[in-house]
């Protein structure tokens, strides 16, 4: 499985190969057709592409393709990397064969025959694990915005499933034993989890705001906790669709898992408070898909006017949130940070030592066994910062260089 390490970096490695090549390639006196922007078209599949969005990049880029534009060069670039970034390996090999097979793409013939090695490489391998959206067809996300008259449930180790679609309440009853395993790492340390939780998928937002419990205004997922006449129920509402009537593919990579790592997490705390920064750090870091999106805010935050802080990191409480945003930002990028630096046990002491009500300094010695020392928190800090703020301008660079491309 993947590290947290790798997954902070891996969203971006196969996108500057495709931004590096595009940046060699010619526009060939591109002329666009009336109404049809394939400049913008072509930048907002990259987009997508930066942020995982990986279906959406290859319609955008398809869109190119079909209206016969010079910068289909780009295109099939875009689509091949989509593709083989969501391990769908034999159709990467097909865009960039078609990359290929345009003479005016031979200048970066070496990097798409290097790419067409690494797809064969991997299709003889077992397959990578992949965000769960990424392995649905088009067809299957139709119908799992689908609803039908009756609930359907569906039970698992760990789950009991409601939805007004079958399907629905299979895939998610599977996914969430997935994530479920991931927090296990994360919080538990391989311990089992004991308990039994309830999921309800509402098919739009309305039904969602109609039957969830402790549902924020703004939120298309929660979770709830609640104790009554000595039994507990643990609770995850989410949304099926999106305000367009598809289905939902977020709830799935991204807000299941989120609400499920507040639970774990609110459990495994029990009555001591979660410090809010390690809460929704957690929480974004169980989900199925990197954030490039919080990695770009966190780091230019850090490097302007805008930042928060180590100690202000530390010390905010949801209440009295300002840059909303950017605490999210930064919390996301230190939590990883801290995953990725420390080995798996001194991470696990960290969040021990939390709990028990010991101050981020004091559990953050404890876990590395090191002497009280005032210098360790500053030194921590510009640490991440540097850290933060290096990734963030290597991502920004990459979409530079593909724009400076855009405008020869």
């Amino acid at each position: 499985m993947p590290t947290s390490k790798n997954k902070l970096i891996v969203a971006v490695g196969l996108i500057g190969a495709v931004a590096l090549a595009a940046g060699d390639l010619s526009a060939g006196g591109a002329v666009q057709g009336p109404g049809f922007d394939a400049i913008g078209r072509t930048q907002e599949a990259l987009d997508h592409l930066a942020m995982g969005q990986y279906e959406q990049a290859e319609q955008a880029a398809q869109e190119v393709l079909s209206h016969r534009h010079p910068l289909s060069g780009r295109a099939w670039l875009i689509i091949a990397t989509a593709r083989q970034r969501s391990g769908q390996f034999a159709g990467a090999e097909e865009a960039y064969a078609a990359y290929l097979a345009d003479p005016a793409n031979r200048t970066d013939r070496e990097f798409a025959t290097e790419q067409i090695t690494a797809c064969q490489q991997a299709r003889s391998n077992p397959a990578p694990l992949q965000p769960p959206s990424h392995r649905l067809t088009r067809l299957q996300k139709v119908e799992l915005a689908q609803t039908e008259p009756q609930k359907a449930v569906e039970s698992s180790t760990h789950f009991v499933v409601h939805s007004y679609n079958g399907a629905l309440s299979k895939l998610v009853a599977v996914e969430a034993e997935a994530a479920l395993a991931r927090i296990g790492e994360l919080l538990l340390g391989g311990r089992a989890y004991p308990n039994t939780v309830e999921i309800h998928i509402w098919p739009d937002r309305k039904a969602f705001e109609a039957n969830a419990l402790d549902a924020p205004e703004w939120a298309g997922g929660s979770y709830s906790l609640a104790t009554r006449d000595g039994l507990t129920t643990r609770r995850i509402d989410l949304t099926q669709t999106t305000p367009a009537g598809q289905f939902s593919t977020e709830m799935l990579d991204r807000v299941l898992p989120h609400e499920l790592c507040h639970l774990v997490t609110r459990e495994s705390f029990g009555d001591a408070p979660v410090p809010f920064f390690l809460n929704e750090g957690l929480a974004m870091l169980a989900e199925a898909l990197p954030d490039n999106g919080r990695i770009l805010l966190a780091g230019a935050a850090l490097a302007g006017k805008e930042k928060l802080s180590l100690h202000e990191l530390l010390l905010a409480q949801q209440h009295s949130l300002q840059a909303v945003d950017v605490f999210y930002a930064e919390s996301y990028s230190l939590v990883a940070f801290l995953q990725s630096r420390l080995s798996e046990r001194q991470f696990m002491d960290l969040v021990e030592n939390l709990k028990f009500g010991c101050s981020f300094r004091d559990a953050l010695h404890r876990a590395v066994g090191t002497p009280q020392d005032d210098k360790l928190l500053p030194a921590l800090a510009a640490s991440w910062e540097a850290h933060a703020i290096e990734q963030a301008q290597y991502l920004r660079a990459l979409r530079g260089q593909f724009e400076l491309a855009m405008r020869r």
